[in-house]
């Protein structure tokens, strides 16, 4: 008997492992070199599917997918240099560092605790998640996912050619890298979605609606007109007449177009996700949890999930809680919904009418370009189809039918006063219901219902099992 437990504790150990090793190094290892492969092959021209083939080269376009690989190494260093604390240490894993293996190196070092059965190995995984867990994920491969997208799916520049397989695998790893790193901050950051100590059913949808919602929301980016010269530029009337002219390179129109794009599909996203804080915590509560917690406002502005203040429209009862709490917040994740499509929709009819090139003068009559709907024959659907799985992760736990799946979701509470507390929200719920069955039964004399222990009493599903996500 004691054989088939250690057993079945050794294959625990092994599957964690596994995981944390396929999550945590071989998935951002292939990201971030993929990327890396791919802007020095259009820096050199060595991007086309036919080796023997000349490429037209294109050192901008390298160097723009560049930069969010040197801004996740910048964002690294404080946490290097606070993990590695000894110049012996420092230069030993500086050639690490360099080659973008150093986050991989400490996950390594984790998978070590682990194979030992080192018991250390869940509050060095939960620290490593904490400090650095987020930074390739948001810094580098949502960057990188709307940068593709941008420069060689929807761009008019006729000189590029996609067809290679590079270019598309490293598109779908930029693509899985994110959408994994914002489910695995709904998983264990401080509001939690999804159930921490097991793998469920709600990990692959949430992953999935991530995934459609951050190309759905990029694809509307057909609008910028990479490749195409800008109309703000000087050119003669006579060139303007007579053809398109077709530019290597982005333009000035296209910076415009870019931060137009921003404004309408990213910014008020984070900006509602910052009052959402705000109006509950106070300024300086709020610059203190995105500071520790930047994904708090950035995670809003790629997908639906939007972080909310636990209110009248979650409790179970009417009493009023003095406690400052945050959750997952269906309700504002809907409204985040109509925000994301709204922009989507206005970024094709405004932005794109912008952009669109005519020739001939008002005079004789001008030829436009017609609006391009192709892009936004995509974008729609992959924003209903990720609607539709938030629609199915909201409810399926209220289905019947779906016992077998269930428990799909486990919200947590944040609260402002105890923040290292991992409050459940059902026993939230049960804590309120007992509340208020004692409050009823102190108004008509009636005897008082033994009342549970405050929060404390509260369990935690840190401490119930753990795996590396």
């Amino acid at each position: 008997m004691d054989s088939v437990f250690d057993l079945m504790i050794n294959l625990e150990f092994y599957k964690e492992a596994l995981i944390l090793l396929a999550t945590g190094v071989i998935l951002p290892s292939f990201d971030i070199y993929s990327d890396i492969a791919l802007s020095y092959s259009l820096i050199s021209g060595t991007y086309c599917e036919n080796s023997d083939s000349l490429c037209t080269k294109h050192p901008n376009y390298g160097a723009i997918m560049f930069i969010p690989i040197v801004m996740a190494n910048l964002f690294t260093i404080p946490h290097w240099l606070k993990r590695e604390n000894t110049w012996k240490k420092r230069l030993y894993t500086l050639p690490l560092f360099f080659g973008q293996f150093w986050p991989q190196y400490q996950v390594l070092k984790v998978f070590w605790l682990i194979k030992k059965k080192n018991m250390k190995w869940r509050r060095e995984k939960e620290q490593l998640d904490r400090e650095i867990g987020s930074i390739e994920p948001f810094l580098e491969s949502l960057p990188q996912v709307h940068i593709i997208l941008c420069i060689l799916f929807l761009g008019k520049d006729i000189t590029l050619d996609t067809r290679n397989w590079d270019v598309r695998l490293s598109f779908a790893l930029s693509v899985m890298s994110a959408a994994f790193g914002m489910t695995k901050f709904l998983k264990v950051g401080p509001c939690r979605l999804l159930p921490y100590g097991r793998m469920s059913f709600g990990l692959l949808l949430v992953l999935l609606n991530i995934a459609a919602c951050l190309v759905g929301k990029g694809v509307s980016m057909f609008t910028i007109d990479f490749g195409r010269k800008s109309d703000l530029k000087s050119v003669s009337m006579s060139d303007s007449n007579d053809s398109i002219s077709n530019s290597k390179e982005p333009t000035l129109q296209s910076l415009y177009v870019v931060l137009a794009w921003i404004c309408i599909n990213i910014l008020p996203q984070m900006l509602f996700a910052f009052i959402l804080i705000w109006k509950t915590a106070g300024l300086k509560k709020t610059i203190e949890m995105i500071m520790n917690f930047p994904a708090l406002i950035l995670t809003p502005a790629f997908s639906f999930w939007i972080i909310g203040p636990y209110g009248a429209l979650h409790r179970t009862s009417n009493q009023l809680d003095s406690t400052k709490k945050f959750l997952v917040s269906y309700f504002h994740s809907w409204i985040n919904v109509a925000l994301t499509v709204g922009g989507s929709i206005i970024t094709w009819s405004v932005v794109g009418n912008i952009t669109r090139t005519c020739r001939g003068s008002l005079t004789q009559g001008q030829v436009c370009e017609e609006l391009d709907v192709n892009q936004l024959l995509i974008s729609l659907p992959l924003l209903a189809f990720s609607m539709l799985l938030f629609f199915l992760i909201q409810y399926i736990d209220h289905w019947k039918c779906c016992r077998i799946l269930q428990p799909v979701t486990q919200r947590t509470l944040y609260s402002i006063e105890n923040p290292s507390l991992v409050i459940d929200l059902k026993d939230q719920h049960d804590l309120e219901q007992t509340e208020m069955v004692n409050n009823s039964a102190k108004e008509t004399d009636e005897p008082k219902v033994k009342e549970p222990k405050k929060l404390n009493s509260v369990k935690s599903v840190i401490d119930s099992y753990d795996l590396p996500f």
